[in-house]
């Protein structure tokens, strides 16, 4: 399948190279060198006078294909695998897919694996639930076997993920396929974590990493592992890492790697910031694969979706109302932005009387199986979750009525594409399903957006709140220390989040009043936040300081 035998004389080769003591010694033999050579008369040094700068004069600058060129190959169904048995896979593997459940293929992934296997770079663009999990871990594992890599030898593959949540839910399914008394081993890195930590467990040998942009590119500068032997590289996701600005330390990481073998790359459309990117990284033409299911040529139709406006601090209010009228009575689902903010809402409801369940990427495939059987099994309550169902279909397969709903489908595909990380949509049955959007004055220009969809907007009328509601919320933060804690944390992940988002003209961090903001995650006074802002608003950073409280 692969040049097994020259390949594994190279990775010998590149191992042994850092650990032979000639290279170790080779600042002293250099010097004995010195001492036995004879004095040379010193040269007579002119100097010249150098020309003047011109400082309009502009840089030379690397050109580049005008257009991203790319070929797509001709496949006829007949000779498409629709199994994995079917597939040039060691018995070890299949056996791990058999326990897993996982034996049809999808259509995207019969479309892609048969070119993964003959050595060949290509692009994929299917939306999230289509199999990419699976499609940069198989092809990387059969890899590492053929060549028989051992932790001496470094990291034969890389994956690189946009967020930890992504990176987490990778490692956890890579790590079914590994045993204990395996050679080969997986690892994982991400922001936030200690780095010192992480470096020492890459040093003793990890040969599949998971990883993100920035913490990649941070391991990289510190030689923390050995990468020279490093075969292939998939980058999952790329239009959110595009997305959160982060294309800078991605294309400096990929410097490192320009002799590679194969490069993988995933994303859900093909737009033009893709395509640039994909010039600077991909050496020669790749294979471009599209799935059948394309987001920008779906039907939308006619769509009812309600919309509450209100203020910073009256929209977790207007929430618990809609909640404590129905999740006696029906099935809600509530998409929150980021981990922290779902444990909060989870908590502070449950002390309220509401009993909910969470899910988020932090947890185990394990557990987010479990608690969709649950949830499903129910015929009320109130789920709280991230973008995490949208983003592998094939892991939570258990729950069809919520993957399978096209209303549902359709709802989230707006919340990933137009960054609406801020808002929280609730969903009320199963067979009708309703949505609410829950806006800012300052965020009605996105109605106009919803308009050209095709989607009719109905505006609800504001509840009535009661007037102990703040003060009981207030309690319950003072007398419970950990809910207390989630509320600063979710706060500081909301605008990290709310920062991120690229439609700034409607969703822009610098309109948002922070001190009432603080309130609706029942705070007094606003904690001060970390941001990275790029506005021509922002003249100097006194101004930072007093529009931020940071």
């Amino acid at each position: 399948m692969f040049f097994v035998e020259e390949e594994k004389q190279q990775i010998q080769t590149n191992s042994n190279k850092q650990n032979h003591p000639q290279f170790k010694n080779k600042k002293k033999l250099k010097f004995r060198k010195k001492i036995y050579q004879k004095k040379k008369k010193p040269k007579k040094i002119i100097l010249k006078k150098k020309k003047p700068r011109n400082r309009n004069s502009q840089r030379k600058k690397t050109k580049l294909p005008e257009k991203f060129e790319y070929t797509e190959p001709e496949l006829q169904e007949n000779e498409l695998p629709k199994k994995f048995n079917e597939l040039p896979i060691s018995k070890k593997t299949i056996n791990k897919l058999d326990q897993m459940n996982k034996i049809d293929l999808t259509d995207f992934q019969s479309k892609c694996f048969p070119h993964a296997f003959k050595k060949k770079s290509l692009i994929g663009i299917a939306p999230p639930g289509s199999g990419e999990a699976l499609l940069s871990i198989i092809p990387s594992l059969e890899i590492l076997s053929n060549l028989e890599f051992q932790p001496q030898n470094g990291t034969g593959a890389i994956i690189i993920a946009p967020t930890k949540e992504a990176a987490t839910h990778l490692y956890y399914i890579t790590k079914q396929f590994f045993e204990k008394n395996d050679k080969q081993s997986c690892g994982l890195t991400f922001d936030g974590a200690n780095i010192s930590f992480q470096s020492k467990k890459l040093k003793k040998g990890v040969n599949l990493l998971i990883s993100t942009p920035i913490r990649l590119l941070e391991n990289l500068k510190r030689k923390a592992f050995i990468y020279s032997n490093c075969k292939i590289v998939i980058i999952t996701e790329i239009d959110k890492i595009i997305q959160f600005g982060n294309t800078r330390e991605l294309l400096e990481i990929m410097k490192n790697f320009q002799k590679i073998n194969q490069l993988f790359v995933f994303s859900s459309a093909l737009t033009p910031q893709v395509e640039n990117v994909s010039l600077q990284i991909f050496p020669a033409k790749p294979l471009l694969i599209r799935d059948s299911f394309d987001i920008n040529n779906i039907a939308l139709g006619k769509k009812n979706i309600g919309y509450l406006i209100c203020k910073e601090d009256e929209r977790f209010l207007f929430l618990n109302v809609f909640l404590n009228a129905y999740h006696r009575f029906k099935k809600i689902i509530v998409f929150v932005s980021t981990t922290n903010s779902v444990q909060f809402y989870t908590e502070l409801s449950f002390q309220l009387g509401i009993n909910c369940f969470s899910l988020h990427g932090d947890q185990t495939q394990e557990d987010q199986v479990g608690i969709m059987k649950n949830f499903e099994k129910k015929n009320a309550g109130v789920l709280f979750c991230t973008n995490i169902i949208s983003r592998e279909n094939e892991n939570i397969q258990e729950n069809e009525n919520i993957q399978e709903n096209e209303n549902i489908q359709e709802n989230e595909n707006i919340e990933e594409n137009e960054n609406i990380q801020e808002n929280q949509n609730i969903e009320e049955n199963q067979e009708n399903p309703q949505f609410i959007l829950f806006l800012l004055h300052q965020e009605e220009k996105f109605l106009e957006m919803l308009k050209k969809m095709n989607f009719i907007l109905t505006e609800y009328e504001k509840p009535k709140i009661q007037d102990n509601k703040k003060q009981i919320i207030e309690k319950i933060l003072e007398q419970n220390y950990r809910i207390h804690v989630l509320s600063r944390f979710a706060y500081r992940d909301y605008l990290q989040s709310y920062s991120g988002t690229t439609l700034k003209e409607i969703f822009d961090v610098l309109n948002l009043n922070l001190k009432e903001l603080a309130k609706s995650f029942g705070l007094n006074a606003p904690p001060k936040v970390p941001l990275i802002l790029k506005n021509p608003r922002i003249i100097s950073r006194r101004k930072r300081k007093i529009i931020l409280n940071y």
